[in-house]
């Protein structure tokens, strides 16, 4: 498993642990086992690099989402937040 450096065009860096990256005209995706891990537009993709770090069972997630709380999706949350904006 390898880092994966992404910078993004309107949420900045983030960080992806998996097995490989393949780089397509219409997506960027991480695979991890086998399976489809993450997948960007690729026009919201600025560049990808492997960084060499070594891979921390989900650390690197944790990393991005304190430097950037929206770059990490988790299920619910903006649902909810806009739920609660709207009632």
């Amino acid at each position: 498993m390898k880092v994966f450096r992404l910078e993004l065009t309107h949420l900045g860096t983030v960080h992806v642990e998996a097995d490989s990256c393949t780089h397509g005209e219409e997506s960027v995706c991480f695979y991890r086992a086998g399976r489809l891990l993450a997948e960007y537009v690729a026009s919201t993709v600025k560049s990808v690099e492997a960084t060499g770090a070594q891979p921390q069972e989900g650390l690197y997630s944790m990393l991005s989402w304190m430097e950037n709380p929206l770059s990490v999706p988790t299920p619910g949350l903006f649902s909810n937040a806009y739920a609660h904006e709207r009632s």
